[in-house]
Protein backbone atom coordinates (compact mmCIF):
# COMPACT_ATOMS: atom_id res chain seq x y z
CA UNK A 1 0.00 0.00 0.00
CA UNK A 2 3.07 2.20 0.69
CA UNK A 3 4.11 1.86 -3.05
CA UNK A 4 0.80 2.64 -4.57
CA UNK A 5 0.77 5.55 -2.34
CA UNK A 6 4.00 6.95 -3.37
CA UNK A 7 3.72 6.07 -6.85
CA UNK A 8 0.08 8.01 -8.06
CA UNK A 9 1.34 11.32 -5.86
CA UNK A 10 4.69 11.12 -6.94
CA UNK A 11 3.14 11.89 -10.63
CA UNK A 12 -0.06 13.95 -9.49
CA UNK A 13 1.32 16.22 -7.14
CA UNK A 14 0.50 20.23 -7.76
CA UNK A 15 -1.73 18.89 -11.00
CA UNK A 16 -5.92 18.70 -10.90
CA UNK A 17 -7.37 15.63 -11.08
CA UNK A 18 -10.32 14.50 -13.43
CA UNK A 19 -11.89 11.73 -11.27
CA UNK A 20 -13.61 9.72 -14.13
CA UNK A 21 -10.55 10.10 -16.37
CA UNK A 22 -8.55 8.86 -12.39
CA UNK A 23 -11.12 5.83 -12.42
CA UNK A 24 -11.69 4.84 -15.66
CA UNK A 25 -7.74 4.26 -16.00
CA UNK A 26 -7.66 1.95 -12.43
CA UNK A 27 -10.81 -0.05 -14.35
CA UNK A 28 -8.56 -0.80 -17.08
CA UNK A 29 -5.62 -1.26 -15.32
CA UNK A 30 -6.73 -4.09 -12.58
CA UNK A 31 -10.08 -5.70 -14.16
CA UNK A 32 -9.45 -7.42 -17.10
CA UNK A 33 -7.31 -9.94 -15.42
CA UNK A 34 -9.18 -9.69 -12.91
CA UNK A 35 -12.05 -10.80 -14.56
CA UNK A 36 -10.25 -13.52 -16.58
CA UNK A 37 -8.92 -15.14 -13.30
CA UNK A 38 -12.90 -14.96 -11.80
CA UNK A 39 -13.69 -17.00 -15.13
CA UNK A 40 -11.18 -19.50 -14.86
CA UNK A 41 -11.75 -19.70 -11.24
CA UNK A 42 -14.91 -20.55 -11.67
CA UNK A 43 -14.25 -23.10 -14.19
CA UNK A 44 -12.04 -25.00 -11.40
CA UNK A 45 -14.74 -24.65 -8.64
CA UNK A 46 -17.81 -24.08 -10.24
CA UNK A 47 -19.39 -25.30 -7.32
CA UNK A 48 -18.37 -21.96 -5.27
CA UNK A 49 -20.58 -19.83 -7.35
CA UNK A 50 -23.41 -17.73 -5.84
CA UNK A 51 -24.58 -14.25 -7.65
CA UNK A 52 -24.28 -12.41 -4.31
CA UNK A 53 -20.78 -13.51 -4.01
CA UNK A 54 -19.84 -12.67 -7.83
CA UNK A 55 -21.46 -9.65 -7.18
CA UNK A 56 -19.40 -8.80 -4.00
CA UNK A 57 -16.49 -9.77 -5.92
CA UNK A 58 -16.85 -8.05 -8.58
CA UNK A 59 -18.24 -4.53 -7.48
CA UNK A 60 -15.12 -4.25 -4.97
CA UNK A 61 -15.88 -5.97 -1.36
CA UNK A 62 -13.52 -9.56 -2.01
CA UNK A 63 -11.77 -8.37 1.52
CA UNK A 64 -15.40 -8.69 2.82
CA UNK A 65 -17.25 -12.24 4.48
CA UNK A 66 -19.02 -14.39 1.02
CA UNK A 67 -16.73 -12.80 -0.97
CA UNK A 68 -15.98 -15.48 -3.98
CA UNK A 69 -14.11 -18.28 -2.75
CA UNK A 70 -12.17 -19.78 -5.81
CA UNK A 71 -8.72 -21.28 -3.94
CA UNK A 72 -5.50 -19.88 -5.20
CA UNK A 73 -7.20 -18.05 -8.25
CA UNK A 74 -8.95 -15.58 -5.47
CA UNK A 75 -6.54 -15.53 -2.53
CA UNK A 76 -4.90 -12.47 -3.91
CA UNK A 77 -8.43 -11.08 -4.58
CA UNK A 78 -9.04 -9.19 -1.35
CA UNK A 79 -5.53 -6.58 -1.97
CA UNK A 80 -7.14 -5.66 -5.36
CA UNK A 81 -10.42 -4.73 -3.52
CA UNK A 82 -8.30 -2.81 -0.64
CA UNK A 83 -6.51 -1.27 -3.55
CA UNK A 84 -9.42 -0.07 -5.41
CA UNK A 85 -11.35 1.49 -2.46
CA UNK A 86 -8.17 3.47 -1.75
CA UNK A 87 -8.13 4.47 -5.44
CA UNK A 88 -11.46 5.58 -5.05
CA UNK A 89 -10.64 8.30 -2.51
CA UNK A 90 -7.00 8.81 -3.19
CA UNK A 91 -7.83 12.38 -5.10
CA UNK A 92 -9.36 13.34 -2.15
CA UNK A 93 -7.04 12.38 0.03
CA UNK A 94 -4.21 14.42 -2.38
CA UNK A 95 -6.38 17.74 -2.15
CA UNK A 96 -6.33 17.00 1.99
CA UNK A 97 -2.41 16.55 1.73
CA UNK A 98 -1.98 19.51 -0.58
CA UNK A 99 -4.47 21.64 1.56
CA UNK A 100 -3.66 20.84 5.37
CA UNK A 101 -0.92 18.12 6.38
CA UNK A 102 -2.08 18.35 9.39
CA UNK A 103 -5.65 17.16 8.58
CA UNK A 104 -3.82 14.12 6.58
CA UNK A 105 -1.90 13.01 9.95
CA UNK A 106 -4.87 13.19 11.71
CA UNK A 107 -6.70 10.45 9.44
CA UNK A 108 -3.89 8.24 10.09
CA UNK A 109 -4.41 8.53 14.00
CA UNK A 110 -7.39 8.22 13.50
CA UNK A 111 -7.33 4.95 12.07
CA UNK A 112 -4.80 4.39 14.99
CA UNK A 113 -7.67 4.93 17.44
CA UNK A 114 -10.18 2.54 15.90
CA UNK A 115 -8.27 0.29 15.75
CA UNK A 116 -7.56 0.52 19.14
CA UNK A 117 -10.97 0.68 20.28
CA UNK A 118 -11.74 -2.81 18.44
CA UNK A 119 -9.97 -4.31 20.67
CA UNK A 120 -12.39 -3.53 23.38
CA UNK A 121 -14.99 -5.31 21.36
CA UNK A 122 -12.90 -8.34 20.70
CA UNK A 123 -12.22 -8.16 16.96
CA UNK A 124 -9.74 -9.92 15.12
CA UNK A 125 -6.62 -7.47 14.86
CA UNK A 126 -5.32 -9.30 12.33
CA UNK A 127 -8.03 -9.42 9.75
CA UNK A 128 -8.80 -5.37 11.03
CA UNK A 129 -5.06 -4.80 10.36
CA UNK A 130 -4.38 -6.73 7.10
CA UNK A 131 -7.58 -7.13 5.18
CA UNK A 132 -9.55 -3.71 5.47
CA UNK A 133 -8.94 0.47 4.82
CA UNK A 134 -8.86 0.89 8.45
CA UNK A 135 -6.11 -1.43 8.69
CA UNK A 136 -4.20 -0.09 5.44
CA UNK A 137 -4.87 3.58 5.35
CA UNK A 138 -1.71 4.76 7.40
CA UNK A 139 0.05 2.81 4.86
CA UNK A 140 -1.05 4.23 1.82
CA UNK A 141 -1.45 7.94 3.18
CA UNK A 142 2.85 7.84 4.51
CA UNK A 143 3.43 6.02 0.90
CA UNK A 144 1.85 9.71 0.12
CA UNK A 145 3.65 11.46 2.27
CA UNK A 146 7.42 9.92 1.33
CA UNK A 147 6.50 10.42 -2.01
CA UNK A 148 5.59 14.58 -1.07
CA UNK A 149 9.18 14.49 0.91
CA UNK A 150 10.70 12.85 -1.68
CA UNK A 151 9.84 15.32 -4.54
CA UNK A 152 10.59 18.17 -2.13
CA UNK A 153 14.33 16.46 -1.25
CA UNK A 154 16.97 18.94 -1.02
CA UNK A 155 20.56 17.61 -2.24
CA UNK A 156 21.94 17.56 1.40
CA UNK A 157 18.72 15.01 1.91
CA UNK A 158 19.43 12.91 -1.05
CA UNK A 159 22.89 12.44 0.50
CA UNK A 160 21.40 11.47 3.61
CA UNK A 161 19.20 9.13 2.14
CA UNK A 162 22.02 7.30 -0.03
CA UNK A 163 24.06 6.77 3.04
CA UNK A 164 20.86 5.47 5.10
CA UNK A 165 20.07 2.41 2.34
CA UNK A 166 22.67 0.04 3.87
CA UNK A 167 20.48 0.90 7.44
CA UNK A 168 17.27 0.66 5.98
CA UNK A 169 17.68 -3.07 4.15
CA UNK A 170 19.11 -3.96 7.91
CA UNK A 171 15.82 -2.33 9.76
CA UNK A 172 13.59 -3.75 6.62
CA UNK A 173 14.69 -7.18 7.44
CA UNK A 174 15.42 -6.94 11.11
CA UNK A 175 11.62 -5.64 11.52
CA UNK A 176 10.28 -9.12 9.33
CA UNK A 177 12.47 -11.04 11.70
CA UNK A 178 10.74 -9.75 14.58
CA UNK A 179 7.48 -10.13 13.14
CA UNK A 180 8.09 -13.50 12.06
CA UNK A 181 9.42 -14.22 15.94
CA UNK A 182 5.90 -12.54 17.27
CA UNK A 183 4.07 -14.81 15.25
CA UNK A 184 3.99 -13.69 11.98
CA UNK A 185 0.99 -13.25 10.04
CA UNK A 186 -1.10 -15.64 12.13
CA UNK A 187 -1.20 -14.00 15.24
CA UNK A 188 -4.23 -11.81 16.44
CA UNK A 189 -2.66 -10.26 19.16
CA UNK A 190 -2.97 -6.58 19.81
CA UNK A 191 0.49 -5.02 19.11
CA UNK A 192 -1.07 -5.72 15.00
CA UNK A 193 -3.14 -2.47 15.96
CA UNK A 194 0.56 -0.56 15.75
CA UNK A 195 2.16 -3.42 13.35
CA UNK A 196 0.91 -1.17 9.96
CA UNK A 197 2.08 1.93 10.98
CA UNK A 198 5.33 0.96 11.71
CA UNK A 199 5.25 -1.47 8.75
CA UNK A 200 4.36 1.80 6.74
CA UNK A 201 7.27 3.77 8.10
CA UNK A 202 10.10 0.95 7.58
CA UNK A 203 8.78 0.91 3.50
CA UNK A 204 8.21 4.19 3.14
CA UNK A 205 12.55 5.02 4.47
CA UNK A 206 13.39 1.98 2.48
CA UNK A 207 11.51 3.15 -0.46
CA UNK A 208 12.97 6.91 -0.46
CA UNK A 209 16.61 5.40 0.55
CA UNK A 210 16.04 2.55 -2.58
CA UNK A 211 15.04 5.10 -5.20
CA UNK A 212 17.75 7.09 -4.75
CA UNK A 213 20.71 4.54 -4.82
CA UNK A 214 19.25 2.62 -8.20
CA UNK A 215 18.46 5.95 -9.95
CA UNK A 216 22.19 6.91 -9.45
CA UNK A 217 24.01 4.17 -9.37
CA UNK A 218 22.67 1.22 -11.70
CA UNK A 219 21.09 2.02 -14.88
CA UNK A 220 21.22 -1.79 -15.98
CA UNK A 221 19.75 -2.75 -12.59
CA UNK A 222 16.86 -0.04 -13.06
CA UNK A 223 15.69 -1.13 -16.35
CA UNK A 224 15.67 -4.66 -14.92
CA UNK A 225 13.49 -4.01 -12.16
CA UNK A 226 11.26 -1.43 -14.05
CA UNK A 227 10.35 -4.58 -16.62
CA UNK A 228 9.78 -6.82 -13.20
CA UNK A 229 7.24 -3.78 -12.52
CA UNK A 230 5.66 -3.86 -15.56
CA UNK A 231 4.85 -8.02 -14.74
CA UNK A 232 4.05 -7.41 -10.82
CA UNK A 233 0.39 -7.14 -10.85
CA UNK A 234 0.48 -10.55 -12.83
CA UNK A 235 3.11 -11.94 -10.76
CA UNK A 236 0.99 -10.40 -7.59
CA UNK A 237 -1.84 -12.57 -8.49
CA UNK A 238 -0.17 -15.82 -10.30
CA UNK A 239 1.87 -16.72 -7.68
CA UNK A 240 -0.73 -17.97 -5.87
CA UNK A 241 -2.01 -20.08 -8.17
CA UNK A 242 1.56 -21.50 -8.80
CA UNK A 243 2.38 -22.39 -5.45
CA UNK A 244 -0.93 -24.06 -5.18
CA UNK A 245 -0.40 -26.28 -8.20
CA UNK A 246 3.07 -27.31 -7.06
CA UNK A 247 2.14 -28.47 -3.53
CA UNK A 248 -0.99 -30.33 -5.02
CA UNK A 249 1.17 -32.36 -7.34
CA UNK A 250 3.97 -32.25 -4.73
CA UNK A 251 6.70 -30.60 -7.12
CA UNK A 252 9.17 -29.33 -4.47
CA UNK A 253 12.28 -29.89 -3.24
CA UNK A 254 12.72 -32.01 0.19
CA UNK A 255 16.82 -31.84 -0.37
CA UNK A 256 17.20 -30.61 3.12
CA UNK A 257 15.19 -31.22 6.85
CA UNK A 258 14.48 -27.60 6.91
CA UNK A 259 11.45 -26.85 5.73
CA UNK A 260 12.50 -23.01 5.39
CA UNK A 261 15.41 -24.22 3.28
CA UNK A 262 13.42 -26.16 0.81
CA UNK A 263 10.90 -23.38 0.84
CA UNK A 264 13.70 -21.08 -0.47
CA UNK A 265 15.46 -23.01 -2.85
CA UNK A 266 11.73 -24.13 -4.20
CA UNK A 267 10.94 -20.52 -4.68
CA UNK A 268 14.21 -19.49 -6.57
CA UNK A 269 14.16 -22.26 -9.01
CA UNK A 270 10.49 -23.24 -9.76
CA UNK A 271 8.16 -20.62 -8.58
CA UNK A 272 9.75 -17.50 -9.45
CA UNK A 273 10.64 -18.23 -12.94
CA UNK A 274 7.19 -20.10 -13.60
CA UNK A 275 5.34 -16.91 -12.33
CA UNK A 276 7.76 -15.17 -14.68
CA UNK A 277 6.51 -16.73 -17.78
CA UNK A 278 2.93 -16.65 -16.63
CA UNK A 279 2.74 -12.95 -15.97
CA UNK A 280 5.04 -12.06 -19.38
CA UNK A 281 2.06 -13.90 -20.98
CA UNK A 282 -1.00 -12.50 -19.24
CA UNK A 283 0.79 -9.25 -19.11
CA UNK A 284 1.25 -8.79 -23.08
CA UNK A 285 -1.97 -10.29 -23.88
CA UNK A 286 -4.61 -9.34 -20.84
CA UNK A 287 -3.02 -6.59 -19.46
CA UNK A 288 -1.52 -4.54 -22.28
CA UNK A 289 -3.94 -4.16 -24.64
CA UNK A 290 -6.20 -2.42 -22.04
CA UNK A 291 -3.48 -0.77 -20.71
CA UNK A 292 -3.32 1.19 -24.34
CA UNK A 293 -6.79 2.52 -24.11
CA UNK A 294 -6.06 4.43 -21.24
CA UNK A 295 -6.38 8.32 -21.07
CA UNK A 296 -4.71 11.39 -19.05
CA UNK A 297 -6.28 12.06 -16.45
CA UNK A 298 -4.07 14.96 -14.98
CA UNK A 299 -4.28 18.62 -16.20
Amino acid sequence: MVLSGFIFTYGSIGKKIDYIGFVRNRLLRIYPLFIFLIIVGLSVYPQNFSFSSFLQTVFGFANMPNSLNLGPYSSMFWAISVEFQFYLIFPFLLKTMETDRKKILAIVLLALLFRFSAYFYDANLRDLSYWNMIGRIDQFILGMLAANYYKNLKPKGEKLFKIAFIPSVITMLLTLLVFNKLGGWVSVSSWKIIWPSIEGLMWAFFLISYILIFNHYSSYLSRLVSKLGELSFSMYLIHSIVIQALINKGLFFTFSTSPFKNAILTSLIIVIPITIIISFITYNTIEKPFLKMRGKYLK
